[in-house]
């Protein structure tokens, strides 16, 4: 019967409801998952999509090279991430290199619009710094079709997620909608 799908079996033997927060494989969330549940920019970064996924795992392994090039190299100034950099390190690093297959191969302009959905959905907003080597400040006007696209290619981002925490282990705990190929790219740095 189909109430069978909602049900599972405690130790004693008996049915219980099996309700969510539920994984990719329809298995409850352990409970220390659970409390991402809590939050709208959790549970959004649970229900992207595909090219979103692969932008987000792209400003990821970006971040991560930039912190460990850091910490060798003292001093060391690196950009600031950028669209145009997390298309270049999806499109150099996994599809040029042969790791995609067809359903995780997106165009330009399906990242592009994924791009546009992650600042609506404010997990990555623009940042400008007016002073040259001060403090960011956020750009909130969510009016981003207004800007042309040079501008919003080129302009510094910041994400609102922990890339390496949050992402890292919704990656690991195979939570978030990509293929085989698509994690196991973003669980590497080079």
């Amino acid at each position: 019967d189909d109430d069978d799908d909602y049900m599972d079996k405690d130790e004693s033997g008996e049915k219980k409801l099996h309700y969510g927060p539920l994984d990719a494989s329809g298995n409850s969330l352990p409970v220390e998952m659970t409390c991402i549940w809590n939050d709208p920019r959790h549970r959004a970064m649970l229900d992207l999509s595909g090219p979103e996924v692969a932008i987000l795992l792209s400003a990821r392994r970006i971040q991560l090279r930039d912190a460990l090039k850091n910490e060798e190299e003292r001093g060391f100034s690196y950009a600031p991430l950028t669209y145009e950099r997390i298309a270049r390190e999806y499109e150099t690093s996994f599809v040029a290199v042969g790791r995609s297959s067809g359903p995780d191969r997106y165009e330009p302009h399906v990242l592009r619009r994924a791009f546009s959905h992650l600042l609506e959905c404010d997990v990555m907003r623009p940042e400008v710094d007016h002073t040259g080597k001060g403090p960011r400040q956020y750009f909130f006007a969510h009016e981003y079709s207004l800007l042309n696209d040079m501008t919003l290619v080129k302009m510094p981002l910041h994400v609102t997620l922990d890339l390496d925490r949050e992402v890292g282990e919704a990656l690991r705990r195979r939570l978030l909608d990509c293929s085989s190929a698509l994690r196991e790219w973003g669980m590497k740095m080079n």
